[in-house]
């Protein structure tokens, strides 16, 4: 079987594991429940991220001369500009929800983009010249 059926396995059974620990432990251990989804959360992401970083190598299409990294920069680039608003469309049904909090966050989420951005901007400008 291949690599990535294996990771949605096992992301599947973590998943169902903690949902199952989430209704079956008392109320005080809470808080273990918010730590266990967020490490599955972040095992998850960086599990896909192994992934598919080495099936780009057996396929050779990491390479920046090929077809697939000049189309994945394409695609990145274009979401971009969804990955900014679809936050905040999040934050102003929060305010209208009076979850104050949580619209902080979203927005606070397009800070940081923008900023990661620029950066990452000005790091590859200076490559250039």
């Amino acid at each position: 079987m291949r690599r990535w059926i294996y990771l949605a396995l096992g992301c599947l059974a973590a998943l169902i594991t903690v949902w199952a620990l989430d209704h079956a432990l008392p109320e005080t251990y809470g808080w273990l429940i918010t730590v266990l989804y967020t490490v599955f959360v972040f095992g998850a992401g960086i599990g896909t991220h192994l992934t598919r970083r080495q099936a780009e190598k057996a396929n050779r299409t990491a390479e920046p001369e090929s077809v697939e990294h000049e189309l994945a920069q394409q695609s990145a680039a274009g979401t971009f500009s969804l990955a900014l608003v679809l936050p905040l469309g999040l934050g102003l049904y929060l305010l209208t929800q009076g979850l104050y909090v949580g619209a902080a966050i979203s927005y606070l989420m397009v800070v940081v983009l923008l900023f990661a951005y620029w950066i990452r901007y000005a790091i590859l400008r200076e490559r250039v010249t």
